[in-house]
């Protein structure tokens, strides 16, 4: 994945860092872990899961998302994929309400979850409070 260019006031934008903005696809990271902290390092990727046992994707204060990254979640195993607050700190809403965990709809299904301010995030697709 691309790292995110910060530019300075004596930089100037290339054709190929505009390249890069223009085609920015997320990188797919696969994994059969049963248990997933986000961080930083997720952004603009897609973790696709694929265990057939249950899986849960811990965002804590540590993931550290600022307002507008995005991280895909795809669940491709038949395990469960639960999105988890790790404290009350973290604020995680969803389908019209606010709560600790996220089940990811059925197998093959995907969401994103944005930031939108710190420590809060919208889990946004096919993704039930439980």
């Amino acid at each position: 994945m691309a790292v995110r260019k910060t530019f300075t006031a004596t930089e100037v934008l290339t054709a190929a860092n505009t390249n890069l903005y223009l085609y920015n696809r997320p990188d797919i990271a696969l994994s059969t872990a049963t248990a997933y902290t986000a961080s930083t390092a997720d952004v603009n990727k897609t973790l696709q899961f694929n265990s057939a046992s249950a899986v849960t994707l811990t965002i804590s204060t540590a993931t550290a998302l600022v307002n507008g990254e995005v991280i895909n979640v795809l669940r491709d195993g038949a395990g469960t994929v639960t999105i988890t607050a790790a404290s009350t700190a973290v604020t995680l809403k969803g389908r019209g309400t606010a709560a600790t965990n996220y089940a990811i709809g059925t197998r093959y299904d995907m969401v994103s979850i944005q930031c939108v301010g710190t420590n809060d995030y919208r889990v946004i697709g096919n993704a039930t409070a439980s």
